[in-house]
Formats: structure tokens, sequence, C-alpha cells
């Protein structure tokens, strides 16, 4: 269910791009992130957030929809918006995710090329930040070539919603695939906003709605427990990135320390 307004760019919008959110606190950064890129996306809030949460997307989101989701996940938060959306492509991202500079190339050539298949991938990498350098790994956790493959760009007209964990919120049909090259890519930094314990959080919550969904993938939410030698660490030569990276695990580190400055009391 939709409860909130969802602001319409008007027609001729060919590319809708849809945020699925809830406690991102650096939401802020994000919108600056996307405005300065030409980009203007829907943020989806799950209602269920807590009001300061809320009120911090009214604050930042010039496009915002509250939803209520059926589940705890975003795979459920994304069928209210898409129904109610006229485009030609949808774009789905997640609030621990950046589009590098050729994948925005990418999103805003979609409406004029009619030659992509339906239905394209883009890898995903994840992304560190050690001693101060951000470093994506790369490891055949990821698949035999190191690469995290993800299909979250579609035609709006090959819209099949999907509410499985750890699905894109999308049918995909393979037949319709297409791929996009390496520097296409999504800057994956779960393992810098979240905190250890807030990703082995995540994994008992997805272990809750479904035994196994955590649990089984341990090893892409915990790259602490990892042997020696299992992630090949490599810089990434994103400057751009890298600096929003940076201002996104200082917002992080802030905000952690007025909470535990307000949890110890006077």
């Amino acid at each position: 269910m939709l409860t909130a307004p969802l602001i319409h760019g008007g027609p001729g919008r060919r590319v809708e791009i849809v945020i699925p959110v809830r406690h991102i606190w650096w939401i802020g950064i994000l919108v600056q992130f996307y405005r300065a890129r030409g980009l203007d996306p829907i943020w989806i809030v799950d209602a269920s957030a807590s009001w300061a949460f809320r009120l911090l997307a009214r604050r930042h989101c010039p496009r915002l929809a509250l939803v209520h989701p059926t589940a705890p996940r975003a795979e459920t938060m994304l069928a209210p918006v898409i129904d109610a959306l006229d485009c030609d492509w949808i774009v789905r991202l997640d609030g621990d995710e950046l589009p590098s500079d050729a994948l925005i190339e990418t999103i805003h050539g979609l409406g004029h090329d009619t030659q992509h298949p339906d239905f394209l991938g883009s890898t995903r990498a994840w992304l560190r930040l050690k001693d101060g350098r951000i470093e994506r790994a790369h490891n055949t956790i990821f698949g035999p070539e190191g690469q995290d493959w993800q299909y979250r760009i579609l035609r709006r007209s090959a819209v099949e919603i999907a509410t499985e964990i750890h699905t894109p919120g999308f049918a995909i049909d393979p037949t319709r695939l297409g791929y996009l090259p390496g520097e296409a890519c999504l800057w994956h930094f779960n393992w810098i906003c979240y905190a250890r314990h807030e990703r082995e959080a995540k994994i008992a919550a997805y272990d809750a709605q479904k035994p196994g969904a955590g649990s089984d993938f341990r090893q892409f939410y915990l790259p602490e427990e990892a042997p020696p030698g299992v992630h090949d660490w490599q810089p990434i030569h994103a400057p751009g990135t890298e600096r929003i990276l940076r201002r996104i695990a200082r917002h992080r580190d802030a905000v952690s320390s007025r909470l535990a400055v307000a949890l110890a009391g006077p």
C-alpha cells in the first residue's frame, strides 16, 4: 500500500530509478550524489521505519513514497510504486550502493537506445575502507570470474514483480538478458556503512524470514571471517566515488558517536 504522494516527473520521463530504503542515515549524501549527476530517484521508504528516519527522508528526498511492505525486506517494497509509474525503463538500486560513472552514463542513455534487450545485468563490486583506502573484493564466492552480477535494469513493459529474498524484486527472463561492460558497475558499500554487529543482525533477520536466507550467505556479509588470502583486494580508481564513500563513513562514525553518548545518559 502506498500512503505518501508519489511525485511524478511529468510526461516524457523515460527512465525511473527506484531506491527502497529503511534507516540509511546517509540518505542526504546520496540525494546530493544523484542530483549532482542529473538523476532524480524515487526514494521508497518503509512506513515502519523510525519517525526520525521518516522525518529525515522527507527533509532530503524531493520524490518520496511511503509504503507498507508485506515483509521486512526491499523486494516487497517495490510493487506499489512501480504500479504507479509510466516510463520506459526501471532501474532499481539500494541505499548501500552507488552507480559508477559508466553506469550513470548508461542510465542517461537508456531512453534513447532501442537496441537494448529487455533486461540488463551489471556487476556489483563489494568495497571496504581499510587504512584510509577504498578497495574492492575479487573472489570466486561472487562467481567463477569473481563477479557478482545483478539484474536491476529492465523495461517497464517487462516488469513482473518477484518478492522472494535475494531476488532483484523482479522475475528475470534469461532469454532477454544483456550484460553491461565491467566498468558500468554498482559500487556496493555495505561493508563500509554498516558495523559488524549490524551485518550480523541482518543475517539473523533474513534467517527469521526464511531458514538459511541469511546464514547461507554469511560470507557476503562478514568479510572479517574470511581466512587470509580469500579476498583479493584491489583499488577502485574512482576518485569521485571514493570521496562520497569517505563522507558516508565519517557520517556513520558521527551518528554512532552521538548514539553512544545518548545511550550512556548523564
